[in-house]
C-alpha cells in the first residue's frame, strides 16, 4: 500500500476536521432548533393560561386567585338591576363577574361588589359575557356586601385609655387591636360564647344574610323631598363626583327611599317586597367599622404587615372643593394618613381610588372596599336623641312623617354606656370603641339631636378624623353634610 507523504496526510487530517466540523454545527443547530421548539410551546402555553386567566378575571384581579371557602361568610344577594362585577387591573375597568365561581374572598380582604346601569344600557350590560367591562359612564351606583357576622372586642381596648395627643383633657385608644369576627348565617339568632350579634344584620324584626352599603358617598342631585315618592333629582354612588350635601336630615332619608319607590326604573330595582333601600343607620356604619378592624379589613391586609399604628388606619380623604367647609370628592386619597386638606373639585392625579396610594382609603386597603368613611363629606346618620316625646328640630321630620323605628337608630341619653334605654349600645361603635384611633367622640344630645359620622377631609386636618368618630348636630343643612346608603335583601 502506498504510504500518504506529508502533504497528503496533512489535507486528510484537514478535510477530516471540515467534515466534524460540520456534523457538529449541524448537531448544535438541530438542538437549537429541538430547544426552540420547546421554548415555543411553553411560550404559546403561557400565552393560552394568560389569555384564560384574563378572560376568568383571575390574573388581573389581585387576590382573586380562588374561590373563598375559608370565611365561610354569607354568599351576596343580588337584588333585580344588580350587576356582579370585579375590578381588572390588566383593563384598569370593571368587569362582569360570575357569581358561582370567582366574585370575592373575604379571608384575602376581597369583598364582593355589585353594580346598577342606566336604563337604556341595562339590556346590553345583562347580555355581555363574564369578563366584559362595564363602562363606568354607563354604572349609575355602586355597591359592597357586607356579611352577617358575630363579633367579639378585644380584651382591654373597649372604652377609654391613654391621653389623646390632640386633646390631653380627652381620653383614647390611638392604636387598638383586631376585632374577632365570626361570619355567621341567619339561621344563627344567638351568639357563641363571648361574643354579641349586631343588630345591623336585623330588618323589621327579621334576620338576615348581610346588607349592601354605597361604595361611596352618593353624588348627582336631588330636590326638595318631603315623602318617600319623590320624582326630583338623580342620585349616583360613583367615584372622583362632588358629594351630595346641602339638604337636612329628612331630604336624605325620603330621596334615598324614593330610589326604589318611585325612580326604580332608573337602577333596575323591582317593587316588590324583597329589599329594602333607605340611608345609613348608626349601627350600619358600625358594621362596617368593626369588619374593616378585623382580619378581613385593612387591618388584616398583608399588604401592610409590616406598617403599624397609623398605616393600619384608613387613610384620609382630604379633597374637599371649599375651604369654608365645602362637600367633599368621592373616593380620593391624601398621601399620608391624615393628611392635609386639598381644595379641589376632582381628585388629584394619583390619589383616585383605584391607585396604588387611593385604595389605603379604602375599608379593605385594596379597591374591593368602601370609601369616604374616613374624610371626605361628615355623613349624617339616621340615629338620633330621642327623650321620650318628639321635639321639633331643623331636620325637616315632623311628629307625623318620622319613619318607623326600623329606619333609625334612638338614644336616650348622652352618656355612651346608657345611651340605649339605660344600658350600653353594643355593636354601635360607642362606648365599645370610644375614641380608637384617637378620633373625636360627641353623642347626640337634646340640643344636638342627629349622630354624624366621618371627620371631613376639609374640616379636620388631624387624627380626630377617623372612622370610629362620633359627632352631634342639628339634622339641619350644611355643605359639609353628606349621607350613605343601605339595602338590605330579605325574605
Amino acid at each position: 500500500m502506498k504510504k500518504l507523504n506529508n502533504k497528503g496526510f496533512a489535507i486528510t487530517v484537514i478535510l477530516y476536521g471540515i467534515v466534524m466540523m460540520i456534523c457538529m454545527i449541524l448537531l448544535l443547530t438541530l438542538s437549537i432548533m429541538a430547544g426552540q421548539r420547546k421554548n415555543d410551546k411553553a411560550l404559546i402555553d403561557n400565552i393560552k393560561d394568560d389569555l384564560n386567566n384574563v378572560a376568568n378575571n383571575e390574573f388581573c384581579a389581585t387576590g382573586l386567585d380562588e374561590i373563598d371557602t375559608t370565611s365561610h361568610a354569607a354568599a351576596p344577594e343580588l337584588i333585580d338591576g344588580m350587576i356582579p362585577v370585579i375590578y381588572n387591573e390588566c383593563k384598569d375597568a370593571w368587569v362582569k363577574a360570575d357569581p358561582t365561581t370567582v366574585w370575592y374572598n373575604y379571608s384575602k380582604q376581597m369583598w364582593a361588589n355589585a353594580v346598577t346601569v342606566s336604563a337604556s344600557t341595562r339590556e346590553k350590560y345583562e347580555k355581555i359575557g363574564v369578563g366584559e367591562t362595564i363602562d363606568m359612564n354607563d354604572i349609575n351606583t355602586m355597591w359592597v356586601w357586607i356579611p352577617r357576622y358575630e363579633y367579639q372586642i378585644p380584651v382591654g381596648t373597649a372604652g377609654n385609655s391613654s391621653a389623646c395627643s390632640w386633646d390631653n383633657s380627652l381620653m383614647c385608644y390611638p392604636t387598638p387591636g383586631d376585632i374577632k369576627i365570626n361570619f355567621i348565617n341567619k339561621e344563627q339568632t344567638t351568639a357563641s360564647q363571648d361574643y354579641k350579634l349586631m343588630s345591623a344584620f336585623q330588618f323589621n324584626g327579621e334576620e338576615i344574610n348581610g346588607f349592601w352599603a354605597a361604595k361611596f358617598e352618593p353624588s348627582g342631585t336631588i330636590g326638595s323631598c318631603t315623602n318617600d315618592n319623590c320624582s326630583e333629582g338623580d342620585i349616583q354612588i360613583k367615584p372622583n363626583q362632588i358629594s351630595l350635601t346641602n339638604k337636612n336630615v329628612s331630604t336624605f332619608y325620603f330621596a334615598t327611599k324614593s330610589m326604589k319607590n318611585n325612580k326604580f326604573e332608573d337602577y333596575g330595582f323591582e317593587q316588590i317586597a324583597t329589599s329594602d333601600i333607605h340611608m345609613m343607620k348608626n349601627t350600619e356604619w358600625a358594621a362596617i367599622a368593626y369588619l374593616s378592624q378585623s382580619i378581613y379589613g385593612k387591618y388584616g391586609n398583608p399588604t401592610y404587615t409590616n406598617e403599624v399604628g397609623l398605616e393600619k388606619k384608613i387613610y384620609k380623604n382630604n379633597v374637599t372643593t371649599d375651604a369654608n367647609y365645602g362637600p367633599g370628592v368621592t373616593g380620593c386619597a391624601g398621601d399620608i394618613v391624615d393628611g392635609a386638606p386639598i381644595y379641589a373639585n376632582s381628585c388629584p392625579d394619583g390619589f383616585t381610588y383605584e391607585t396604588d396610594n387611593g385604595v389605603k382609603a379604602s375599608t379593605t386597603g385594596n379597591i374591593s372596599g368602601i370609601y369616604d368613611m374616613v374624610g371626605g363629606s361628615l355623613e349624617y346618620m339616621m340615629a338620633r336623641y330621642t327623650d321620650g316625646t318628639f321635639t321639633s328640630d331643623q331636620s325637616g321630620f315632623t311628629s307625623t312623617n318620622l319613619p318607623g323605628s326600623e329606619y333609625y337608630d334612638s338614644y336616650s341619653n348622652e352618656d355612651a354606656t346608657l345611651a340605649c334605654n339605660g344600658s350600653e349600645c353594643f355593636g354601635h361603635a360607642l362606648s365599645e370603641t370610644t375614641r380608637w384611633h384617637s378620633n373625636a367622640f360627641q353623642m347626640p344630645n337634646a340640643a344636638n339631636r342627629y349622630l354624624v359620622r366621618d371627620g371631613g377631609g376639609g374640616i379636620n386636618s388631624n387624627e380626630q378624623t377617623g372612622i370610629f368618630a362620633v359627632y352631634q348636630n342639628t339634622g339641619a343643612a350644611s355643605t359639609d353634610r353628606s349621607f350613605r346608603i343601605v339595602i338590605k335583601p330579605y325574605s
